[in-house]
């Protein structure tokens, strides 16, 4: 099985030295950023890859993967968010934490679509 873009740039950046703070820094892309690629939570960008390539000081080959298979790694669908999401809001809603349950129906709102996110938050509490 190929090397994974998490672990080829995880890989490189112990290799050539470098902690997570140094690479940010050198490649020009946030900590954070570079913490959820290592852990494969996030797919990169293909300027991403260009800066990590010129932080590490490799060609953008050098960082080639399955792309594909990288997007789906430890990545929940909107859908799943959305389910989580709900059981989150029906908590609230049983322990009777109003504002929370109010502020969990907003984050469904924002990430789904309005009319998808209306059906979801009519059926929460049936």
């Amino acid at each position: 099985m190929p090397e994974t873009f998490a672990a080829l740039l995880t890989r490189l950046r112990q290799e050539r030295g470098f902690t997570q703070h140094s690479l940010a820094a050198a490649a020009g892309v946030s900590r954070s950023t570079l913490a959820r690629l290592e852990a494969g939570t996030f797919a990169p960008t293909w300027a991403t890859v260009q800066a990590l390539a010129r932080g590490l000081a490799v060609s953008t080959e050098d960082l080639r993967t399955d792309f594909q298979e990288n997007r789906t790694v430890n990545k929940p669908t909107i859908r799943q968010r959305i389910n989580d999401l709900a059981d989150v809001a029906r908590e609230y809603h049983r322990t009777g934490n109003v504002t929370l349950r109010d502020q969990t129906e907003e984050a469904i709102r924002r990430i789904a679509p309005r009319a998808y996110a209306e059906k979801v938050i009519a059926n929460l509490y049936k």
